[in-house]
C-alpha cells in the first residue's frame, strides 16, 4: 500500500529493484512473503502474483496477444499499437458487450493498450463492477476477399 516500505521478500533483504524482482518471482507457486513497515509498525504480508494474461482474462474474459509484425501486417496498425483478441470467454463481460475474437484492442478508457503489461496495469486499477470503454478495430469482409477496418468501442463491466 502507499506509504509502506518493503523490508524483506521471502526473508531476504533486496539490494535493489532487480534483486527485489528476482526474490518476488522466485517461488514456483507464485506467492511471496513480504515484511513491510509503515509508521514504525512492521507487518508480514503474503501476496499471490498473477500473470498479466490471467488478470486480463479474469477481469474481462479476453485472451490477448501482443501483435507480431506478421499479425500487424494484416491490419492498419503497427506492432505495439494494439493487442490481438485471440479468444473471448463465453458469457464474460467482453462477450456480453459483443467483443469478438479477431478484433484488435487499441485502448481502454482512452489509454493506449499496446502491450499486455500496460493493459494489465490499467485493469489492475479497476474494481469489480467498474465500467470501461474498450476501443477496438473491427475487420469486416466486403466483396470478394476485401477487408475494411472500422473503429469501434464497447462498454464493458469489469468483474
Amino acid at each position: 500500500r502507499a506509504g509502506q516500505r518493503i523490508l524483506q521478500v521471502n526473508a531476504e533483504t533486496p539490494r535493489g529493484l532487480v534483486d527485489f524482482n528476482r526474490l518476488l518471482t522466485a517461488n514456483k507457486n507464485h506467492t511471496a512473503t513480504l515484511l513491510v513497515q509503515q509508521e514504525g509498525k512492521r507487518e508480514t504480508v503474503t501476496v499471490k502474483l498473477q500473470p498479466f494474461e490471467d488478470l486480463i482474462r479474469r477481469k474481462l474474459g479476453l485472451t490477448l496477444l501482443n501483435l507480431t509484425p506478421e499479425t500487424a501486417a494484416r491490419f492498419p496498425i503497427a506492432p505495439g499499437e494494439g493487442l490481438f483478441i485471440e479468444k473471448v470467454e463465453p458469457n464474460s463481460p467482453a462477450d456480453k458487450a459483443q467483443v469478438q475474437s479477431g478484433f484488435l484492442l487499441t485502448a481502454i478508457d482512452g489509454q493506449a493498450s499496446g502491450d499486455l503489461t500496460h493493459t494489465a496495469v490499467i485493469l489492475s486499477q479497476k474494481k469489480a463492477g467498474a465500467r470501461v470503454r474498450l476501443s477496438v478495430v473491427v475487420p469486416q469482409r466486403i466483396g470478394s476477399g476485401y477487408v475494411e477496418f472500422r473503429q469501434g468501442s464497447a462498454d464493458v463491466t469489469v468483474r
